[in-house]
């Protein structure tokens, strides 16, 4: 609707009008909040560093269950949320799924490896990187798992995009995978990219967009993996998903830059702030 919502190193979620950039509220918790934030029916969801996942009621301003789930180490993912439960992953080596309205524990599976990044929830498929170089599907119903791949080039820190019965993901081993939602076989040879694959992709069309943290934008085909460089290096590198309108993709970098990059253009970046950035 007209808020934004903005989760914080500093400890905050804040809430602010969209249309004005007026602060409007702000929810305290004891640990940085390093993931994102995920609405769902009027209830913001986050884990924070301090080993804790939340539901904040927008309405309220204050807990949507009687208290925070205690996991057994820090979270640094934003969970996936469906009607009826919020799943998300710790650095305990344990996914949990959470029953929405209450934040009781379902079930949890111990996939013996740190999961550092946000979990993807895809046609009844729970995704789940680690720092064991693995992608995982589990069963969300039962937090089975359902297959892994063989282990790849670097931890799956960037979360996973499922599209049309595939999953696309990177690794901080400067690769980019396509494989099936199915049973996860590859779809193409694994993309090689210059720099960490910090982020998860994006969709534009039937592209594949993924920043790297050496600064640079691909764009890959979602088909058969054929890969064009979008843009000159990025200073600072990104380490954020880009976000997608149409033709035009805008990026933020660790340099606290920001981008706005078309892809139809022989010159791709249309904007840069600040501007002697472009």
């Amino acid at each position: 609707g007209d808020l934004l919502l903005v989760t914080s190193f500093d400890r905050h979620l804040y809430v602010f009008d969209r249309n004005s950039g007026e602060k409007l509220w702000d929810y305290a918790v004891e640990g940085a909040i390093i993931g994102g934030v995920t609405l769902y029916d009027g209830v913001a969801y986050f884990g924070s560093a301090d080993h804790h996942v939340y539901a904040v009621s927008l309405d309220t301003q204050d807990m949507a269950w009687a208290s925070p789930f205690a996991t057994g180490e820090r979270v640094w993912g934003a969970p996936a949320v469906d009607a009826e439960r919020v799943y998300i992953g710790s650095m305990d080596h344990v996914v949990y799924a959470l029953d929405r309205q209450t934040g009781a524990e379902v079930w949890r599976k111990d996939v013996g490896c740190s999961v550092p990044g946000s979990v993807t929830l895809a046609d009844g498929k729970l995704l789940v990187g680690g720092v064991d170089k693995r992608l995982r599907a589990l069963d969300a119903a039962s937090g089975a798992e359902l297959w892994r791949t063989e282990e790849l080039e670097g931890w799956i820190w960037g979360e996973a995009l499922a599209h049309n019965g595939a999953v696309y993901f990177g690794s901080l081993g400067g690769r980019v995978y396509g494989l099936n939602l199915a049973d996860g076989t590859s779809l193409w040879v694994p993309v090689e990219v210059q720099g960490a694959v910090r982020a998860g992709p994006v969709l534009q069309g039937e592209q594949i967009i993924v920043g790297t943290d050496a600064g640079y934008l691909y764009s890959i085909n979602a088909a058969n993996g054929v890969v064009d460089t979008l843009s000159d290096q990025i200073t600072g590198g990104v380490l954020s998903q880009p976000a997608v309108q149409d033709d035009a993709i805008y990026v933020g970098s660790a340099a606290g830059n920001v981008y706005a990059v078309d892809t139809t253009l022989r010159n791709p970046i249309v904007w840069a702030y600040p501007p002697s950035q472009k």
